[in-house]
């Protein structure tokens, strides 16, 4: 029997943050983003992160689950994010209208996630046509082989974390203003927002 969203004032010692991405465990954004958070100290002592795997066929599908689980399982004050790309999803402009009625968070790369391990490397923006593209531009140009598969990206590439936050600040940035104003995001390309993510657990979801 499900428990049903908690009633107010039950509020748990931390405040819960739900995290929904694409994928098995070991792959891509999900084995990125829990290495991420383990290596977070200020994540671990302010709030307890529950970061979700799922399949699901459409954006909008992905961030309704996110929001789902958030119903059952938290407070409407608790966060929830839901983590994809262009590359393979469909019915976008959907997920964004939902995402903002229900106050869901979205971190989201264009044309691919990978778009966001190629700022590791260098300040680039160049736009792609597909994942694999961005995916052999990293390694015919950087010399690395991404694979997304390997659950140790993180780790290989933990030392420039910095690097890619600011790299992606400035892509952002200059996406916001060399499209035009009103333009969405899945529209966007290249584009990513996954440092603002990235960000908030290295921060530990603490208001800055």
């Amino acid at each position: 029997m499900s428990k049903g969203r908690r009633k107010p004032g039950a509020r748990q010692v931390k405040k819960r943050v739900f995290i929904v991405c694409e994928g098995s465990k070991d792959k891509s954004e999900y084995a990125y983003i829990s290495n991420l958070i383990k290596e977070s100290k200020m994540a671990e002592r302010f709030v307890e992160i529950s970061l979700i795997n799922t399949k699901q066929n459409t954006a909008k599908e992905l961030v309704k689950s996110v929001n789902d689980v958030r119903d059952l399982n938290g407070l409407p004050d608790d966060e929830a994010w839901a983590v994809f790309d262009r590359d393979g999803y469909t019915k976008h402009p959907e997920a964004f209208d939902y995402a903002r009625r229900m106050n869901v968070a979205i971190a989201f790369s264009s044309i691919a996630f990978e778009m966001w391990i190629l700022l590791h490397f260098a300040d680039q923006a160049i736009s792609f046509e597909k994942c694999d593209d961005v995916i052999r531009y990293i390694k015919n140009k950087h010399k690395y082989v991404y694979d997304k598969s390997n659950a140790q990206t993180f780790y290989q590439l933990q030392n420039q974390l910095e690097t890619a936050i600011k790299n992606a600040t400035k892509l952002h940035r200059e996406a916001l203003k060399n499209y035009p104003k009103g333009t969405p995001f899945y529209e966007m390309n290249p584009y990513t927002d996954f440092h603002l993510l990235v960000e908030r657990i290295l921060n530990g979801f603490q208001e800055v």
